[in-house]
């Protein structure tokens, strides 16, 4: 019995060692055995060139390139892995970085057959990955380094780095500084403590006509690039925030204009709609009673059941605030008893029981101005006495800037009354973003594409 139990024993272990054979044999050929041993042989760039001046400046000596301040610079890399017997392919990562305080530039995203890219750090950092690259071979691939509206004498240059993808060594690649040869215009803007005021917009005029516009940053600034030498003026389009000094600034190379700003109450649009005139038709006879501008009027008729007439109403629209804006739709409800007719109120029109104005559309209304116009109402016959106040408004400041962005610069905008509906305009473009409505890009607008 116990020689029985020793053979079972024997037995078990046996099995044991075999099934521990196999997935030994199993990993074994899972195992890349040229794994961290293959390395990059040659990387460098072979050619680097902007997108505006189309070729990368002769200055071999200084090692860097020219930029207007908005350029895409594309950085051509070639690159060879080192031959390994009885290796045909391997992966490929490279990694280029900008320093973490760059405000300027940013990597743009690659992709391709066998090419993949991650964007970090809001796009100052970026990683390549290229797979199935031949061994010996020399191979070719574009970095491409956007810069958005750096000034005269910015520098830039990208740390980049390649490897085999199991290797620990990355091998640097040298690239060329880029400095930025342009016409620039920088400053701060700051509120009435001194400290900087961010997101705000900023615009460039020359003779009041725009020549270009950004928003300044965390630290306050803005940098308006690439312009030519003259005399401008810098507005700011702001809401609750109003320029200090109103002056012009003369831009040559690198210029500077910091901007004082205080706070103001907005613009502030506010209604009123009086009574001035009433027309009576009772018993055949017709009675008009002037008023000036009320608010209620109370007006004894003998016999409701006869009674017809015609209503006149003063609209006036002020802007009680201390900012100029735009008056968009002023718009009114038709009360019960009341109806309306096209040829006595050429300046309205009728939707659906609510009456809309669309003489003032667009129209800037200063601080503290005022705009009026006339409605006229017929009363119909009724059997009881109303009251005929309805109430009026007027909406201003509602035109939506509707931002398209393009490789994260603002490529086209358009306004958007409040309550109308644009179709999306289709972009075959893989930089496409978006179309937005705020400032910082983060609100998509809801397009009406039925």
């Amino acid at each position: 019995m116990k020689k029985i139990r020793e053979k079972k024993y024997i037995t078990l272990i046996v099995i044991i060692m075999l099934f521990m054979s196999i997935i030994g044999i199993t990993n074994i050929g899972k195992i890349d055995k040229y794994e961290g041993k293959i390395s990059i042989k040659k990387a460098y760039i072979s050619d680097m060139y902007t997108s505006l001046s189309a070729n990368i400046s002769n200055i071999e000596e200084e090692n860097k390139t020219i930029s207007s301040g908005y350029d895409e610079v594309k950085y051509n890399i070639k690159y060879i892995i080192e031959e390994e017997e009885n290796v045909e392919k391997r992966n490929v990562i490279i990694t280029a970085s900008l320093d973490k305080n760059e405000k300027y530039a940013t990597f743009k995203k690659i992709t391709g057959e066998k090419i993949t890219s991650e964007l970090k750090e809001n796009g100052k950092e970026i990683q390549i990955k290229i797979e199935n690259v031949e061994l010996g071979q020399e191979q070719e691939i574009v970095l491409i380094m956007e810069i958005n509206g750096a000034p005269n004498g910015y520098k830039i240059r990208p740390n980049i780095k390649i490897k085999e993808e199991t290797s620990e060594n990355n091998n640097e690649i040298v690239a060329k500084e880029v400095e930025v040869k342009t016409n620039s215009l920088s400053g701060i803007v700051k509120d009435e403590q001194g400290m900087p005021v961010s997101g705000i917009l900023v615009q460039l005029k020359k003779n009041k006509e725009e020549i270009k516009e950004t928003y300044t940053k965390e630290d306050g600034s803005y940098t308006f690039s690439d312009i030519e030498i003259g005399t401008y003026e810098v507005e700011i389009n702001e809401e609750v925030y109003e320029k200090v000094n109103e002056e012009q600034v003369q831009v040559s190379s690198e210029s500077n204009l910091n901007i004082n700003v205080k706070k103001v109450e907005p613009y502030k649009i506010q209604t009123h709609k009086y009574i001035n005139k009433i027309t009576i038709t009772n018993l055949g006879k017709t009675n008009t009673y002037t008023y000036g501008s009320l608010q209620r009027v109370a007006q004894s008729v003998k016999n409701l059941k006869e009674m017809t007439g015609e209503i006149y109403y003063t609209i006036v629209i002020e802007n009680t605030g201390e900012k100029e804006g735009i008056i968009s739709t002023i718009r009114d409800e038709l009360p019960e008893g009341l109806s309306f007719k096209k040829e006595k109120n050429p300046t309205w029109e009728e939707k659906n029981g609510v009456l809309i104005n669309r003489i003032f559309e667009g129209i800037t209304l200063r601080s503290k101005e005022k705009k009026e116009e006339t409605l006229v109402l017929d009363i119909e016959k009724t059997n009881e006495a109303k009251t005929y106040i309805n109430k009026v408004t007027a909406i201003g400041e509602v035109y939506e800037k509707v931002v398209f962005i393009l490789n994260n610069r603002t490529y086209k905008e358009i306004e958007v009354a409040e309550g109308e509906k644009i179709t999306e305009e289709k972009i075959n473009n893989e930089a496409f973003s978006g179309w937005y409505t705020d400032k910082n890009y983060t609100n998509k607008y809801n397009f009406d594409n039925e």
